[in-house]
Protein backbone atom coordinates (compact mmCIF):
# COMPACT_ATOMS: atom_id res chain seq x y z
CA UNK A 1 0.00 0.00 0.00
CA UNK A 2 1.14 3.56 -0.59
CA UNK A 3 2.66 5.39 2.31
CA UNK A 4 -0.42 7.42 3.31
CA UNK A 5 -3.03 4.77 2.52
CA UNK A 6 -3.37 3.30 6.00
CA UNK A 7 -3.74 6.63 7.87
CA UNK A 8 -6.22 7.81 5.22
CA UNK A 9 -8.34 4.65 5.63
CA UNK A 10 -8.24 4.96 9.42
CA UNK A 11 -9.17 8.63 9.17
CA UNK A 12 -12.17 7.73 6.97
CA UNK A 13 -13.30 5.13 9.50
CA UNK A 14 -12.91 7.67 12.32
CA UNK A 15 -15.12 10.16 10.46
CA UNK A 16 -17.90 7.60 9.96
CA UNK A 17 -17.68 6.33 13.53
CA UNK A 18 -17.63 9.87 14.93
CA UNK A 19 -20.77 10.79 13.00
CA UNK A 20 -22.58 7.66 14.21
CA UNK A 21 -21.30 8.13 17.76
CA UNK A 22 -22.58 11.71 17.96
CA UNK A 23 -25.95 10.61 16.60
CA UNK A 24 -26.24 8.28 19.61
CA UNK A 25 -24.51 10.52 22.17
CA UNK A 26 -26.38 13.79 21.66
CA UNK A 27 -29.95 12.45 21.91
CA UNK A 28 -29.82 12.15 25.70
CA UNK A 29 -31.94 15.28 26.17
CA UNK A 30 -34.45 14.01 23.63
CA UNK A 31 -34.72 10.68 25.47
CA UNK A 32 -35.17 12.17 28.95
CA UNK A 33 -39.00 12.47 28.81
CA UNK A 34 -39.25 8.78 27.86
CA UNK A 35 -36.77 7.77 30.57
CA UNK A 36 -38.62 9.88 33.15
CA UNK A 37 -41.95 8.27 32.29
CA UNK A 38 -40.57 4.72 32.13
CA UNK A 39 -38.73 4.85 35.47
CA UNK A 40 -41.06 7.32 37.23
CA UNK A 41 -38.25 9.79 37.87
CA UNK A 42 -38.27 13.19 39.47
CA UNK A 43 -36.75 16.13 37.60
CA UNK A 44 -33.58 15.99 39.69
CA UNK A 45 -33.23 12.24 39.10
CA UNK A 46 -33.60 12.64 35.35
CA UNK A 47 -31.00 15.42 35.46
CA UNK A 48 -28.47 12.92 36.82
CA UNK A 49 -28.45 11.20 33.42
CA UNK A 50 -26.85 14.10 31.54
CA UNK A 51 -24.67 15.04 34.52
CA UNK A 52 -23.13 11.57 34.72
CA UNK A 53 -22.69 11.38 30.96
CA UNK A 54 -20.72 14.61 30.75
CA UNK A 55 -19.07 13.92 34.10
CA UNK A 56 -17.67 10.66 32.70
CA UNK A 57 -16.33 12.52 29.68
CA UNK A 58 -14.50 15.04 31.86
CA UNK A 59 -13.26 12.34 34.25
CA UNK A 60 -11.49 10.33 31.56
CA UNK A 61 -9.97 13.46 30.02
CA UNK A 62 -8.53 14.42 33.41
CA UNK A 63 -7.14 10.90 33.93
CA UNK A 64 -5.68 10.90 30.41
CA UNK A 65 -3.87 14.12 31.27
CA UNK A 66 -1.71 12.20 33.75
CA UNK A 67 -0.91 9.32 31.40
CA UNK A 68 2.14 9.28 29.11
CA UNK A 69 1.56 9.60 25.40
CA UNK A 70 2.12 6.42 23.41
CA UNK A 71 1.87 4.81 20.03
CA UNK A 72 -1.01 2.70 18.67
CA UNK A 73 -3.67 5.33 19.31
CA UNK A 74 -5.81 3.73 16.60
CA UNK A 75 -6.00 0.56 18.72
CA UNK A 76 -7.19 2.59 21.68
CA UNK A 77 -9.85 4.18 19.48
CA UNK A 78 -11.01 0.70 18.42
CA UNK A 79 -11.19 -0.32 22.08
CA UNK A 80 -13.30 2.75 22.80
CA UNK A 81 -15.86 1.73 20.20
CA UNK A 82 -16.01 -1.85 21.39
CA UNK A 83 -16.82 -0.35 24.80
CA UNK A 84 -19.43 1.95 23.24
CA UNK A 85 -21.21 -0.99 21.61
CA UNK A 86 -21.30 -2.84 24.94
CA UNK A 87 -22.68 0.24 26.72
CA UNK A 88 -25.42 0.73 24.12
CA UNK A 89 -26.34 -2.95 24.32
CA UNK A 90 -26.63 -2.54 28.09
CA UNK A 91 -29.00 0.40 27.62
CA UNK A 92 -31.07 -1.60 25.12
CA UNK A 93 -31.88 -4.09 27.90
CA UNK A 94 -33.69 -1.28 29.80
CA UNK A 95 -31.88 -2.20 33.05
CA UNK A 96 -32.72 -0.92 36.57
CA UNK A 97 -32.20 2.83 36.84
CA UNK A 98 -28.94 2.70 38.90
CA UNK A 99 -27.44 0.37 36.27
CA UNK A 100 -28.64 2.73 33.51
CA UNK A 101 -26.86 5.61 35.25
CA UNK A 102 -23.69 3.52 35.20
CA UNK A 103 -24.18 3.01 31.47
CA UNK A 104 -24.44 6.77 30.89
CA UNK A 105 -21.29 7.32 32.96
CA UNK A 106 -19.48 4.73 30.83
CA UNK A 107 -20.91 6.37 27.69
CA UNK A 108 -19.32 9.66 28.71
CA UNK A 109 -16.01 7.92 29.41
CA UNK A 110 -16.07 6.42 25.90
CA UNK A 111 -16.78 9.88 24.45
CA UNK A 112 -13.87 11.55 26.20
CA UNK A 113 -11.53 8.66 25.42
CA UNK A 114 -12.42 8.69 21.73
CA UNK A 115 -12.20 12.47 21.33
CA UNK A 116 -8.83 12.58 23.09
CA UNK A 117 -7.16 9.86 21.04
CA UNK A 118 -8.84 10.72 17.73
CA UNK A 119 -7.62 14.32 17.96
CA UNK A 120 -4.14 13.13 18.95
CA UNK A 121 -4.02 10.59 16.11
CA UNK A 122 -5.06 13.16 13.48
CA UNK A 123 -2.54 15.67 14.82
CA UNK A 124 0.30 13.13 14.53
CA UNK A 125 -0.57 11.54 11.20
CA UNK A 126 -1.35 14.63 9.11
CA UNK A 127 1.17 17.30 10.15
CA UNK A 128 1.42 18.66 6.60
CA UNK A 129 -2.18 19.92 6.65
CA UNK A 130 -3.31 19.40 10.21
CA UNK A 131 -5.82 22.26 10.23
CA UNK A 132 -7.78 20.87 7.29
CA UNK A 133 -7.98 17.33 8.65
CA UNK A 134 -8.92 18.53 12.13
CA UNK A 135 -11.65 20.71 10.63
CA UNK A 136 -13.04 17.80 8.61
CA UNK A 137 -13.08 15.76 11.83
CA UNK A 138 -15.20 18.41 13.55
CA UNK A 139 -17.48 18.64 10.52
CA UNK A 140 -18.32 14.98 11.19
CA UNK A 141 -19.12 15.95 14.78
CA UNK A 142 -21.55 18.62 13.54
CA UNK A 143 -23.08 16.24 11.00
CA UNK A 144 -23.80 13.71 13.73
CA UNK A 145 -25.34 16.34 16.00
CA UNK A 146 -27.56 17.69 13.22
CA UNK A 147 -28.75 14.23 12.15
CA UNK A 148 -29.20 12.91 15.69
CA UNK A 149 -32.86 13.78 16.44
CA UNK A 150 -34.53 12.34 13.34
CA UNK A 151 -34.39 8.57 13.87
CA UNK A 152 -35.22 8.62 17.63
CA UNK A 153 -38.13 10.99 17.00
CA UNK A 154 -39.45 8.76 14.22
CA UNK A 155 -39.22 5.69 16.46
CA UNK A 156 -40.72 7.30 19.56
CA UNK A 157 -43.59 8.88 17.62
CA UNK A 158 -44.55 5.39 16.47
CA UNK A 159 -44.72 4.04 20.00
CA UNK A 160 -41.40 2.21 20.11
CA UNK A 161 -39.63 1.92 23.45
CA UNK A 162 -36.70 4.23 24.09
CA UNK A 163 -34.41 1.21 24.51
CA UNK A 164 -34.97 0.16 20.88
CA UNK A 165 -33.20 3.33 19.74
CA UNK A 166 -30.08 2.41 21.69
CA UNK A 167 -30.28 -1.18 20.45
CA UNK A 168 -30.32 0.02 16.85
CA UNK A 169 -27.40 2.36 17.55
CA UNK A 170 -25.45 -0.56 19.03
CA UNK A 171 -26.01 -2.65 15.91
CA UNK A 172 -25.01 0.06 13.44
CA UNK A 173 -21.95 1.21 15.39
CA UNK A 174 -21.01 -2.44 15.94
CA UNK A 175 -20.91 -3.11 12.20
CA UNK A 176 -18.65 -0.12 11.51
CA UNK A 177 -16.48 -0.95 14.52
CA UNK A 178 -15.91 -4.39 12.99
CA UNK A 179 -14.94 -2.73 9.70
CA UNK A 180 -12.53 -0.47 11.59
CA UNK A 181 -10.94 -3.41 13.41
CA UNK A 182 -10.55 -5.31 10.13
CA UNK A 183 -8.95 -2.23 8.57
CA UNK A 184 -6.39 -2.16 11.37
CA UNK A 185 -5.75 -5.89 11.02
CA UNK A 186 -5.33 -6.16 7.27
CA UNK A 187 -3.81 -2.78 6.35
CA UNK A 188 -0.25 -3.21 7.50
CA UNK A 189 1.53 -0.40 9.28
CA UNK A 190 3.71 1.63 6.94
CA UNK A 191 7.45 1.69 7.51
CA UNK A 192 8.46 4.30 10.08
CA UNK A 193 7.95 7.82 8.81
CA UNK A 194 9.55 11.07 9.73
CA UNK A 195 9.79 12.06 13.18
CA UNK A 196 6.36 13.09 14.50
CA UNK A 197 5.26 9.69 15.77
CA UNK A 198 8.56 8.64 17.37
CA UNK A 199 8.83 11.97 19.15
CA UNK A 200 5.51 11.27 20.85
CA UNK A 201 6.78 8.08 22.43
CA UNK A 202 9.09 10.02 24.70
CA UNK A 203 6.69 12.87 25.29
CA UNK A 204 5.69 13.93 28.78
CA UNK A 205 2.19 13.26 30.10
CA UNK A 206 -0.07 16.19 29.17
CA UNK A 207 -0.42 17.72 32.65
CA UNK A 208 3.32 17.50 33.31
CA UNK A 209 4.00 19.03 29.91
CA UNK A 210 1.60 21.90 30.70
CA UNK A 211 3.89 23.07 33.52
CA UNK A 212 7.16 22.72 31.66
CA UNK A 213 9.15 25.74 30.56
CA UNK A 214 7.98 27.10 27.22
CA UNK A 215 4.36 25.92 27.49
CA UNK A 216 2.90 29.39 28.10
CA UNK A 217 1.23 29.58 24.71
CA UNK A 218 -0.47 26.24 25.30
CA UNK A 219 -1.89 27.58 28.56
CA UNK A 220 -3.33 30.50 26.60
CA UNK A 221 -4.82 28.14 24.01
CA UNK A 222 -6.46 26.12 26.80
CA UNK A 223 -7.98 29.32 28.21
CA UNK A 224 -9.26 30.18 24.72
CA UNK A 225 -10.85 26.73 24.43
CA UNK A 226 -12.53 27.17 27.80
CA UNK A 227 -13.88 30.58 26.76
CA UNK A 228 -15.08 29.19 23.43
CA UNK A 229 -17.13 26.57 25.24
CA UNK A 230 -18.52 29.37 27.42
CA UNK A 231 -19.54 31.18 24.26
CA UNK A 232 -21.30 28.06 22.97
CA UNK A 233 -23.06 27.32 26.28
CA UNK A 234 -24.29 30.90 26.64
CA UNK A 235 -25.96 30.72 23.25
CA UNK A 236 -27.28 27.18 22.99
CA UNK A 237 -28.46 26.80 26.59
CA UNK A 238 -29.79 30.26 27.40
CA UNK A 239 -30.67 32.06 24.17
CA UNK A 240 -34.06 30.27 23.76
CA UNK A 241 -35.04 31.42 27.27
CA UNK A 242 -33.99 34.99 26.48
CA UNK A 243 -35.88 35.01 23.18
CA UNK A 244 -39.03 33.73 24.85
CA UNK A 245 -38.97 35.74 28.09
CA UNK A 246 -37.53 39.04 26.87
CA UNK A 247 -38.52 39.24 23.21
CA UNK A 248 -41.70 37.16 23.16
CA UNK A 249 -40.33 34.68 20.64
CA UNK A 250 -42.02 31.31 20.19
CA UNK A 251 -40.35 27.94 20.72
CA UNK A 252 -40.46 27.46 16.96
CA UNK A 253 -38.57 30.70 16.36
CA UNK A 254 -35.94 29.70 18.93
CA UNK A 255 -35.54 26.40 17.10
CA UNK A 256 -34.99 28.22 13.80
CA UNK A 257 -32.37 30.48 15.39
CA UNK A 258 -30.43 27.55 16.84
CA UNK A 259 -30.72 25.61 13.59
CA UNK A 260 -29.27 28.53 11.63
CA UNK A 261 -26.48 28.83 14.19
CA UNK A 262 -25.69 25.10 13.75
CA UNK A 263 -25.79 25.48 9.97
CA UNK A 264 -23.42 28.45 10.25
CA UNK A 265 -21.00 26.37 12.33
CA UNK A 266 -20.90 23.69 9.65
CA UNK A 267 -20.48 26.31 6.91
CA UNK A 268 -17.61 27.92 8.83
CA UNK A 269 -15.83 24.59 9.17
CA UNK A 270 -16.29 23.79 5.50
CA UNK A 271 -14.99 27.26 4.59
CA UNK A 272 -11.87 26.86 6.71
CA UNK A 273 -11.21 23.37 5.34
CA UNK A 274 -11.23 24.92 1.85
CA UNK A 275 -8.87 27.82 2.62
CA UNK A 276 -6.70 26.40 5.43
CA UNK A 277 -3.72 25.81 3.13
CA UNK A 278 -3.73 29.47 2.06
CA UNK A 279 -4.12 31.30 5.38
CA UNK A 280 -2.25 31.21 8.67
CA UNK A 281 -4.38 29.64 11.36
CA UNK A 282 -3.73 32.37 13.95
CA UNK A 283 -4.63 35.16 11.49
CA UNK A 284 -7.85 33.39 10.59
CA UNK A 285 -8.72 32.86 14.25
CA UNK A 286 -8.02 36.49 15.18
CA UNK A 287 -10.23 37.82 12.38
CA UNK A 288 -12.97 35.29 13.09
CA UNK A 289 -13.22 36.06 16.81
CA UNK A 290 -13.23 39.83 16.32
CA UNK A 291 -15.86 39.68 13.57
CA UNK A 292 -17.94 37.18 15.52
CA UNK A 293 -17.87 39.37 18.62
CA UNK A 294 -18.91 42.46 16.68
CA UNK A 295 -21.73 40.76 14.78
CA UNK A 296 -23.14 38.92 17.80
CA UNK A 297 -22.83 41.93 20.09
CA UNK A 298 -24.59 44.19 17.56
CA UNK A 299 -27.40 41.66 17.04
CA UNK A 300 -28.00 41.35 20.77
CA UNK A 301 -27.88 45.12 21.37
CA UNK A 302 -30.51 45.75 18.68
CA UNK A 303 -32.79 43.41 20.70
CA UNK A 304 -35.01 42.24 17.87
CA UNK A 305 -35.73 38.70 16.72
CA UNK A 306 -34.70 39.15 13.07
CA UNK A 307 -31.44 40.89 14.06
CA UNK A 308 -30.53 38.07 16.45
CA UNK A 309 -31.42 35.46 13.82
CA UNK A 310 -29.07 37.04 11.26
CA UNK A 311 -26.36 37.60 13.90
CA UNK A 312 -26.50 33.96 14.99
CA UNK A 313 -26.11 32.70 11.42
CA UNK A 314 -23.00 34.83 10.78
CA UNK A 315 -21.59 34.16 14.26
CA UNK A 316 -21.76 30.46 13.45
CA UNK A 317 -19.97 31.03 10.15
CA UNK A 318 -17.22 33.13 11.75
CA UNK A 319 -16.65 30.84 14.75
CA UNK A 320 -17.38 27.39 13.35
CA UNK A 321 -13.72 26.51 12.87
CA UNK A 322 -12.47 27.79 16.24
CA UNK A 323 -12.33 24.37 17.84
CA UNK A 324 -10.19 22.67 15.15
CA UNK A 325 -8.08 25.79 14.64
CA UNK A 326 -7.19 25.94 18.35
CA UNK A 327 -6.19 22.28 18.26
CA UNK A 328 -4.19 22.78 15.09
CA UNK A 329 -2.35 25.77 16.55
CA UNK A 330 -1.44 23.82 19.68
CA UNK A 331 -0.01 20.99 17.59
CA UNK A 332 1.85 23.40 15.27
CA UNK A 333 3.42 25.28 18.17
CA UNK A 334 4.37 22.08 20.03
CA UNK A 335 5.20 19.55 17.27
CA UNK A 336 7.13 17.29 19.66
CA UNK A 337 4.08 16.84 21.91
CA UNK A 338 1.06 17.03 19.62
CA UNK A 339 -0.89 14.43 21.60
CA UNK A 340 -0.57 16.41 24.83
CA UNK A 341 -1.52 19.66 23.10
CA UNK A 342 -4.61 18.17 21.44
CA UNK A 343 -5.65 16.35 24.62
CA UNK A 344 -5.32 19.38 26.89
CA UNK A 345 -7.37 21.52 24.54
CA UNK A 346 -10.08 18.82 24.48
CA UNK A 347 -10.00 18.76 28.28
CA UNK A 348 -10.35 22.55 28.43
CA UNK A 349 -13.45 22.37 26.24
CA UNK A 350 -14.95 19.75 28.53
CA UNK A 351 -14.19 21.75 31.68
CA UNK A 352 -15.76 24.81 30.06
CA UNK A 353 -18.88 22.74 29.41
CA UNK A 354 -19.08 21.96 33.14
CA UNK A 355 -18.24 25.41 34.52
CA UNK A 356 -20.11 27.82 32.26
CA UNK A 357 -23.72 26.58 32.65
CA UNK A 358 -23.50 27.47 36.35
CA UNK A 359 -21.57 30.69 35.70
CA UNK A 360 -24.04 31.92 33.09
CA UNK A 361 -26.97 31.10 35.40
CA UNK A 362 -25.25 32.97 38.23
CA UNK A 363 -24.79 36.07 36.06
CA UNK A 364 -28.45 35.87 35.02
CA UNK A 365 -29.53 35.71 38.69
CA UNK A 366 -27.25 38.52 39.84
CA UNK A 367 -27.68 40.87 36.90
CA UNK A 368 -29.98 39.95 34.02
CA UNK A 369 -30.53 37.28 31.39
CA UNK A 370 -29.37 39.75 28.74
CA UNK A 371 -26.04 40.19 30.57
CA UNK A 372 -25.63 36.42 30.70
CA UNK A 373 -26.30 36.09 26.96
CA UNK A 374 -24.03 39.02 26.11
CA UNK A 375 -21.22 37.08 27.78
CA UNK A 376 -21.06 35.03 24.55
CA UNK A 377 -19.88 38.11 22.62
CA UNK A 378 -17.44 39.08 25.40
CA UNK A 379 -15.95 35.58 25.35
CA UNK A 380 -15.04 35.93 21.68
CA UNK A 381 -13.38 39.28 22.33
CA UNK A 382 -11.36 37.78 25.21
CA UNK A 383 -10.23 34.96 22.91
CA UNK A 384 -8.98 37.59 20.44
CA UNK A 385 -7.01 39.32 23.22
CA UNK A 386 -5.43 36.06 24.41
CA UNK A 387 -4.58 35.13 20.83
CA UNK A 388 -2.91 38.49 20.24
CA UNK A 389 -0.76 37.87 23.34
CA UNK A 390 0.21 34.39 22.15
CA UNK A 391 1.03 35.72 18.66
CA UNK A 392 3.30 38.34 20.24
CA UNK A 393 5.06 35.58 22.18
CA UNK A 394 5.49 33.61 18.96
CA UNK A 395 7.05 36.57 17.17
CA UNK A 396 9.40 37.15 20.09
CA UNK A 397 10.49 33.50 20.05
CA UNK A 398 11.04 33.59 16.28
CA UNK A 399 13.24 36.69 16.62
CA UNK A 400 15.31 35.03 19.36
CA UNK A 401 15.74 31.91 17.23
CA UNK A 402 16.75 34.09 14.29
CA UNK A 403 19.47 35.73 16.37
CA UNK A 404 20.55 32.40 17.87
CA UNK A 405 19.66 29.68 15.35
CA UNK A 406 21.64 26.96 17.14
CA UNK A 407 19.83 27.58 20.43
CA UNK A 408 23.16 28.26 22.23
Amino acid sequence: MKQRTRPALIFGCILVLMTLFMMAYTVTGLMLPSLTAYYGLTVSQSGMVASLQYGGETLILVISGFLPQGAAKEKRIAGCFVGTVLVLLGMSLHPPFPVLLGCFLAFGICSGWFTYYAASYIAEQFPENRGRYMTIFYISVSAGCMAAPYYPTWRLDRGAGWWTVYGTDAGIIGVFTLIFVLTLAFCRQNPPEPPAAPAERGAAPPFRFLFQKGSGRLVLLCLMALLYMGHQISLTAWLPTYLGDSLGGSAGFSGVVLSLFAAGLVAGRVLYAAISSRVRAEHFLLAATILGSIVLGAGLLIRSGPAILIAMLFTGIFTGALNPVLTSLGCDWYPQNTGAAAGLICLSLSVGGMVFPYLVGLIADRFSLFAAIFLAAVDLLLIAVLLAVSMAQTRSMEKQQGRNPNGN
